[in-house]
Formats: C-alpha cells, sequence, structure tokens
C-alpha cells in the first residue's frame, strides 16, 4: 500500500486551523471514519513520518465534508493554498524568475519527498501548456489526483503566469487507462 509524507498531513492540519480555526479541526477529526488514523492526526502529524495514503485520502474528505460542501470543491484550492503557504517562504525569489515549465519539470523530482510510490512525468511541453502523468501509483484515487492539480495550479500562478486552466481530463480512478493533468497558461 502507497504511503504519504507526514508534511501531507501536516499542510492540511494546518489548512483547517489556520483557515477554519481549531473548532473545524476538531470536527474534522472528529468525521474520521478511521480510530487509528484519528488517534494518530489528533497527537498531530509528524512531518518526517510516513502514513498509510488511505490517511491522506479520509483527512481530505473529512475537510471538505467540514470546511467544504462535500462534493470535493474545496481539494484543489486547499492544496493550493497549502502549496502557497510552503513555497512562497524559502522558494519565493526561486518562483520569480523560474518558468511555468521548469517549475513543473521539477515537480517529479520532489514527487518521492511526498509519496513513496509512483512518478509525476512529464509528458510534454509547448509554450503555454504541459502535460503530466502520474504514473506507477498503485492506489488511485480522485482526492490525490485533484490535490495534485490544485498544487500545480498554484505553482504554475506563483511564477506570475496568468489565465491558468488546469483539467484532469482522465483518471484511473474513474476507469481510464492513466491519471492526466494537463495545464496552460499565459
Amino acid at each position: 500500500m502507497a504511503k504519504v509524507k507526514g508534511t501531507t498531513l501536516y499542510g492540511r492540519l494546518k489548512y483547517v486551523r489556520t483557515y477554519h480555526g481549531e473548532q473545524a479541526l476538531a470536527q474534522v477529526l472528529g468525521e474520521l471514519r478511521d480510530p487509528e488514523i484519528a488517534k494518530s492526526l489528533r497527537m498531530g502529524a509528524i512531518r518526517s513520518e510516513w502514513y498509510p495514503f488511505a490517511a491522506f485520502v479520509a483527512l481530505t474528505e473529512a475537510i471538505d465534508r467540514v470546511c467544504g460542501q462535500g462534493d470535493g470543491a474545496l481539494i484543489r484550492p486547499m492544496a493550493g493554498q497549502i502549496a502557497q503557504d510552503d513555497l512562497s517562504t524559502i522558494y519565493k525569489v526561486f518562483f520569480r524568475v523560474a518558468t511555468p515549465a521548469f517549475i513543473l519539470a521539477k515537480a517529479g523530482a520532489v514527487w518521492r519527498q511526498y509519496y513513496d510510490a509512483g512518478n509525476l512525468l512529464v509528458l510534454g511541453e509547448q509554450p503555454g501548456n504541459v502535460n503530466l502523468e502520474i504514473k506507477g501509483f498503485p492506489t488511485p484515487h480522485r482526492v490525490h489526483c485533484e490535490s495534485v492539480a490544485g498544487w500545480i495550479d498554484r505553482c504554475i500562478k506563483l511564477t506570475g503566469a496568468s489565465t491558468v486552466t488546469v483539467t484532469h481530463p482522465e483518471c484511473r480512478a474513474a476507469r481510464d487507462l492513466r491519471c492526466l493533468i494537463s495545464a496552460h497558461w499565459q
């Protein structure tokens, strides 16, 4: 089974605490259906530890139910805000001088810092356009793909690009042959 680095869970817990408050965080943790995951996350996510991918999915879905409408619409903006909070500190200057294509090419190298399985591959790029595939991830899930899409969207915007559109036209969780994310910008 795939695992995620505690950093991914820590960022979500911090997001809820910062943008929705302690009461919402308590409610999110109360929504977790797996008592072991709930117990572990009540103590806080340890950034350097590895957690089951199921904890990532469960936490993200609980946040969407409590802080959103439960329809998945909060997943991308939440992932984008987490990316901005994490990347706009030490990497701020880097994003101001790098192009979106350069940033996304590096995203594949960063993948293994967050997930112990799969890869994020750049399939092709043209000016203002890049396609990425989540390849070899053993447990595809819509929550994961939407989170990656939200992260990609915000990374592109942090470079100063405008008119950013990120789509997820193919998903293994929807029985497609691959998980494809397409990004377009000006």
